[in-house]
């Protein structure tokens, strides 16, 4: 039973492995104890040789039960432990003085002996803890013996080698296991060596900076884009090892040795995983910059790619399904950045400012197409395509040429009672984008056609000629139209008039002014051979229509007097009769041609092509107005000057003297929501104001600007 639990004890390799088992040693040999005799002489050879043994082997000699059962009676004499303590450190240290010695001759094997060394270390601590078990029968202070016994094979360890001959193996240990020839957990042991050996680990730092300084060559002769996910291992792998080397460790050594050297071309690569939608990489690029420290870097690299891409797309693609390609991209780009870039926020802000700085090469043609855009969408009733409406939206500079773009094809659609729920979502969303400010008047536009049903509820229509609906507009909110003027025949003009005194007793400070471009009449047609037709068409055309109700062929001249139009209004309104597709050719005119001329002669159209008993007859070209498309530029000019002045008036009567690049700045904040300010749109609204002697110069200090009461 001895012999067996002897010999598992000594299986163990370190101390802290065979805890366990010792105990099951010193209680069999304990057994042993009761049937010695105590009357022992305490003889030297005994203890010496048996230290001697420990020491020589891996395998538990025989003789440590002898000595122990030998101790065991030696323990009644007085001083017995310092004794057996003084000849067992003294073998020890003998031993110790011949056993080790320099392994290593040759720098090529220096990394062997380093882990040689570490072994004899451990396996030696693992004999002291045996030694001093051997001893315990005489009471040896444990302490004392192994910080004795330490020091010894410190110091002997030490005696070994020198710092320069350390240095080299603790280099080579690391590029071994670099190259995978030992665990990482070497590294940790050899820290711990050098703890107990009073040596420097700074060789473990020299080697990192020179295998990162070796793999830069190896990048620099391939692609940047294929390092990214060994860059970003070897980052893991450092941090890693940071954990267990202590002082030893370099986490940002690749950082030091890789990244920031080539910072430039390593951003690069991000524009590369962009266009190719590849997540993973784009999140080792992220993890890449993040670590060394330089991630504005690659938010200046987004920005780039962003506005170089919406360029390009600008360029290459039709007009028609731009803002869609665009809004495509921008969800790309958008979930990337939520992905793979761990929705940064500075992130968010370099996609956002690309964006604008590409939209912005073409600011009010996009802000028209986005318009236009939307109001097809609103169109159909569709609202799934807002959210990402708004994304192009949030990186327009002209927000109010948008709005002006918008707020007409808003009213044609209301006028035209094709508008749906999702314009009321649609507003909502513009309101929390820009504020109360810049939906007040499309909310008031809406809120008229609510008005105008509750009017005509309210408005007595029995006794109607036809079926009468006006629409009661509030004119500073709705677009600026044209009055046309125009002679209505008699059974129109009463209805209008009735209309007028209805309204004019229930507002008694309010007046009308009827805009007929506006207007819309269903009306039936006999075409002789063609039959019947109803026909859908705007008020212009069915004055002109009517005027064939007496006479089938008539004059430009007799249109003119009868109607009453300027000749502009009366030559498209003709043009829409005459030359469109040939089933909304209603009337004929002579001669032929797509222009109409003052001597032209006009008559119904008996032949008209068979077709549908309801035809649409579209209008040539929309009413005329004050802020049609192709003169968005000076109405918006006007208007943003309008908005400045108002802009600087309040700054000035709260602060009353306001240097120039503070009044910009506050400006610029009330400007925000609308358009990009202008510094000479600025100064342009400043001397509008200095003419209207509301704001003057300082005399002081001409650069300072105070409000003139």
């Amino acid at each position: 039973m001895l012999a067996e639990a002897l010999g598992s004890y000594v299986a163990g390799r370190t101390h802290a492995a065979r805890h366990a088992p010792a105990s099951c040693v010193v209680q069999s040999l304990q057994s042993y104890e009761a049937v010695q005799d105590a009357a022992v002489s305490y003889e030297k050879d005994v203890l010496v040789s048996a230290v001697q043994a420990v020491l020589q082997r891996d395998q538990l000699p025989s003789s440590v039960q002898t000595t122990y059962l030998y101790l065991a009676s030696m323990a009644p004499m007085p001083d017995v432990w310092k004794v057996a303590m003084q000849d067992a450190c003294e073998v020890i240290r003998t031993f110790l003085v011949h056993t080790l010695r320099p392994r290593c001759q040759a720098d090529a094997a220096l990394a062997l002996w380093i882990v040689r060394l570490m072994d004899t270390w451990d396996r030696m601590m693992a004999r002291f803890h045996t030694i001093l078990d051997m001893l315990r029968p005489v009471h040896v202070p444990e302490v004392e013996f192994l910080s004795t016994c330490t020091a010894m094979l410190q110091r002997t360890c030490r005696d070994t080698h020198d710092a320069a001959t350390w240095d080299r193996g603790v280099y080579a240990v690391a590029e071994a296991v670099r190259h995978g020839q030992y665990e990482p957990s070497t590294l940790q042991r050899v820290c711990g060596l050098a703890g107990v050996l009073e040596r420097s680990t700074h060789a473990l730092i020299e080697q990192a900076y020179a295998y990162y300084g070796a793999r830069v060559e190896e990048l620099l002769r391939g692609s940047f884009a294929e390092a990214v996910p060994h860059i970003h291992a070897w980052i893991v792998k450092e941090h890693e090892w940071a954990a267990q080397l202590g002082e030893a460790a370099v986490p940002d050594v690749v950082a030091t040795q890789v990244v920031r050297p080539h910072q430039e071309a390593l951003a690069d690569t991000l524009s590369y995983f962009l266009d190719r939608q590849d997540t993973e990489r784009i999140q080792s690029c992220y993890a890449i910059f993040d670590d060394a420290g330089i991630l504005p870097v690659l938010y200046a690299t987004m920005r780039k790619h962003v506005e170089s891409r919406v360029k390009d797309l600008m360029q290459s693609t039709d007009d028609s399904v731009l803002i869609e390609k665009l809004c495509q991209q921008h969800h790309i780009w958008h979930g990337l950045v939520t992905s793979g870039l761990h929705a940064d926020p500075m992130m968010r802000d370099a996609l956002h400012d690309g964006f604008e700085h590409g939209l912005s090469v073409r600011g009010t043609h996009m802000a028209q197409l986005l318009a236009q855009f939307a109001g097809a969408q609103l169109g159909r009733g569709m609202d799934t395509w807002i959210d990402d409406m708004l994304l192009i939206f949030r990186c327009l500079y002209e927000k109010d040429v948008f709005e002006m773009c918008y707020r007409h094809a808003f009213a044609q659609r209301l006028l035209q009672q094709c508008s749906h729920e999702a314009e009321l979502v649609m507003l909502e969303r513009l309101r929390q984008e820009c504020g109360p400010d810049y939906t007040r008047q499309l909310e008031t536009m809406h809120r008229d056609m609510d008005v105008s049903n509750e009017l005509l509820h309210e408005f007595d229509s029995a006794h109607m000629p036809f079926e009468f609906d006006a629409r009661v507009l509030s004119q500073s909110h709705w677009p600026a139209y044209e009055e046309i003027p125009l002679r209505l025949p008699p059974e129109m003009t009463s209805v209008l008039q009735r209309f007028e005194a209805f309204y004019e007793a229930k507002y008694k400070a309010r007046s009308l002014h009827w805009c007929h471009a506006l207007g819309s009449v269903v009306m039936q047609a006999d075409f002789g051979r063609a039959g019947t037709k109803e026909l859908v068409v705007n008020t212009l055309q069915a004055v002109v229509l009517l005027a064939f109700s007496t006479k089938h062929v008539l004059s430009y001249a007799e249109l003119a007097t009868r109607t009453g139009l300027p000749p502009a209004s009366l030559d498209a309104t003709l043009q829409s009769l005459t030359c469109g597709a040939p089933p909304t050719r209603v009337l004929c005119k002579s001669p032929a041609g797509r222009a109409v001329h003052k001597h032209d002669t006009f008559r119904v159209n008996e032949d008209l092509v068979p077709t549908a008993r309801r035809i649409c007859i579209p209008q040539s070209e929309r009413p005329t107005t004050h802020t049609q498309q192709h003169a968005a530029s000076s109405y918006v000019l006007v208007d943003r000057d309008m908005f400045l002045q108002a802009a600087v008036m309040r700054v000035l009567k709260r602060r009353t003297l306001v240097s120039l690049s503070d009044l910009l700045a506050e400006v610029g904040d009330q400007c925000r929501g609308r358009f990009a300010l202008d510094h000479a749109e600025l100064k342009h609204a400043l001397e509008r104001l200095m003419e209207k002697d509301c704001v003057e110069r300082a005399d002081e200090e001409r650069h300072m600007y105070r409000y003139v009461p």
